[in-house]
């Protein structure tokens, strides 16, 4: 296991500890890393070592999503009745995990959270850091008293503070009327609506990028052909010769932006593709849009702006595409994608990229081309993978 999550993807927000399940005595930040970031990853790389349709697994899937839906800033009616569903099939799974006493502190919290959320809102407004700040301003208070009388003292330098903070926003506000700020107004609040390349290598024709990156992978061989076939296919106005040029712009990483589902903010992820990426090779996965699969996933290979004679360019990404496999593991959970990795690339335009993903490779099997989904690694992506609205 410790091999497993030690080969785990990275992933942006996901913090990685070496050797977790080895750690004889740690510091108190490294079992809140565990405890918060472990369950994310942990089925695939446990699954296989369980018996077969192990309650263990079924547990840990739900409490992933309770705790996907627990994260989430915004809650509709709809999530709230299927948090209920996961909450009602996490406590059936623990039922059947023996020799294991569920009857400790913070399990209650299935009981009451969805009545909490409807009265309070949701978990990120619930916070024992209300009246920290403070407890903080009284403590410095009492710091500057001779601890004789102090109540008088405190008061005193508690008005002393408020009388002078009024002032700073009495000047502040004159200043703000004299000389308003217009670069404020001006300033654009939200994503843009374009991709953005970065991180560009030299840039060559096609011929020469497939000589190029063809003694590296195989996968580019007949890259040249293909890509004129592609081009033709998707612009039959286009007409290209063989003799003619095409220059490949490749580039190393992509800003993506796109809405979040859980409240509807503007959102961006910055996907890697470079054969080294802080001393190891990183290829992102990315989810896309796709009429004939609701489950549309790819690996990256290349991120390429490709140039013709005619100036026109075109922004595609050279992938891997996954399919749905008929493979399953030992314990089959609810919301199980695996998914097979093609053989042969194919070439995907840039607009129908809608985010990254996550794929974590299907240990235990001697597929390596075997991979779940994990769609717990934010709220966006559990909710567009299970179609919630």
């Amino acid at each position: 296991m410790t091999c497993s999550l030690n080969e785990f993807p990275r992933w942006p927000g996901l913090i990685y500890v070496s050797a977790a399940t080895v750690i004889n005595y740690s510091e108190g930040q490294i079992q809140s890393t565990l405890i918060i970031h472990f369950p994310q990853c942990i089925i695939p790389c446990l699954v296989h070592l369980l018996p077969r349709n192990s309650a263990i697994i079924k547990a840990l899937r739900a409490l992933q999503q309770f705790q996907t839906f627990m994260g989430m800033h915004c809650l509709t009616t709809n999530r709230l009745e299927v948090m209920k569903t996961v909450i009602h099939s996490y406590e059936m799974a623990c039922r059947g995990v023996k020799d294991k006493d569920f009857n400790f502190l913070k399990q209650h919290i299935t009981c009451h959270a969805p009545d909490d959320i409807r009265q309070k809102g949701t978990s990120n407004h619930a916070t024992t850091r209300t009246d920290e700040g403070f407890q903080q301003e009284v403590a410095r208070h009492y710091a500057r008293t001779n601890r004789v009388n102090p109540e008088s003292q405190m008061v005193h330098i508690d008005e002393t503070e408020e009388a002078m903070a009024r002032l700073d926003m009495i000047v502040a506000d004159c200043m703000k009327a004299t000389h308003p700020d217009k670069s404020a107004d001006n300033k654009d609040k939200t994503l843009d609506a374009d991709w953005h390349f970065g991180a560009l290598n030299p840039v060559q024709s096609s011929q020469r990028f497939e000589a190029d990156m063809s003694s590296i992978d195989p996968a580019y061989a007949g890259f040249d052909l293909a890509l004129r076939e592609y081009l033709a296919r998707i612009h039959p106005a286009l007409q290209i010769a063989y003799e003619d040029t095409l220059q490949i712009h490749s580039f190393c990483y992509l800003r993506v932006p796109y809405q979040l589902r859980v409240n509807w903010y503007p959102e961006r992820d910055i996907l890697r593709c470079s054969p080294e990426f802080h001393g190891r090779p990183r290829y992102d996965l990315v989810l896309f849009n796709a009429d004939d699969d609701p489950l549309a996933l790819a690996h990256l290979i290349s991120l390429l702006r490709v140039e013709t004679n005619h100036g026109i360019r075109f922004d595609l990404t050279f992938v891997y595409r996954f399919k749905n496999s008929k493979w399953k593991p030992r314990t089959f959970w609810d919301g199980c994608h695996v998914m097979e990795c093609s053989k042969k690339p194919q070439f995907l335009p840039l607009d129908c990229v809608a985010r990254g993903a996550l794929l974590a490779r299907a240990y235990g099997t001697q597929h390596n081309d075997l991979f779940f989904v994990v769609d717990t690694v934010d709220g966006d992506m559990y909710l567009r993978l299970n179609n919630i609205a």
